[in-house]
């Protein structure tokens, strides 16, 4: 049983979209510069029967948008969330920690100012280890998703933009909700919240099943160019 925790929990870092106000213009040369910082909490569960949160911990939310004109851009996004080092009772109170070395490198088109549409591939590599027995209870995993999704925003007035983006691949949900609030003509602030989720992140020999999830709110600035 500890050994299949081992391997859940090392499974449960993941990464999603950009997640600030989305360039609208994909002119070539134009360019959206995104930073958040996001109180992420990493939750999963093996099989239905065993579920686990790890304390939440800032993190950095990072994205480049590159216009390439004809309607069509580029996008990259690295998402690295920590959580505290949590004590889990079930074993002994032992200290666990963990990390996510996360990216994705999507290709999108924009049909108006309004909608665009985006495919791409997002790269987690997951780490996590038991602090009192890294030389038994350590755990690494990665994991290549192809996706598919939608990204809308629209004005809510002069300065606020609402935006919203859903991905889904195979066993793959990822949704982003937020607000803009332009600052200057070419930076603006944003608030969001995120979910990400994968089941079968894994599906061990036996058939059982290790679904693992990411979300929470963040603040961050986006500059355009």
């Amino acid at each position: 049983m500890r050994k299949l925790f081992v391997m859940f929990a090392s499974l449960m870092l993941l990464a999603g979209v950009a997640t600030a106000s989305p360039l609208t213009d994909y002119s070539a040369g134009k360019v959206s510069v995104d930073l958040d910082w996001r109180n992420t909490e990493l939750q999963g569960d093996y099989d239905g029967t065993y579920a686990i949160d790890f304390k939440k911990k800032y993190s950095l939310d990072a994205g480049l948008t590159i216009g390439l004109g004809n309607n069509f851009a580029v996008q990259y996004n690295v998402f690295n969330p920590t959580p505290k080092t949590t004590a889990l009772p079930d074993f002994l109170g032992d200290p666990f920690t963990g990390r996510l070395s996360s990216r994705q490198y999507n290709l999108m088109y924009r049909f108006n100012p309004e909608f665009a549409v985006y495919t791409g591939v997002m790269h987690a590599n997951g780490s996590f280890k038991d602090l009192d027995w890294p030389a038994i209870y350590a755990n690494t995993h990665t994991r290549d998703i192809w996706q598919f999704g939608l990204v809308a925003s629209t004005k809510l007035g002069s300065k606020a933009t609402g935006y919203g983006m859903i991905g889904v691949g195979r066993d793959l949900t990822n949704w982003v909700a937020g607000i803009s609030f332009a600052v200057a003509p070419d930076t603006e602030l944003n608030l969001s919240y995120r979910d990400l989720k994968i089941n079968h992140f894994v599906t061990t020999s036996a058939g059982a099943r290790l679904d693992s999830e990411a979300s929470g709110f963040g603040a961050g600035i986006t500059y355009k160019f």
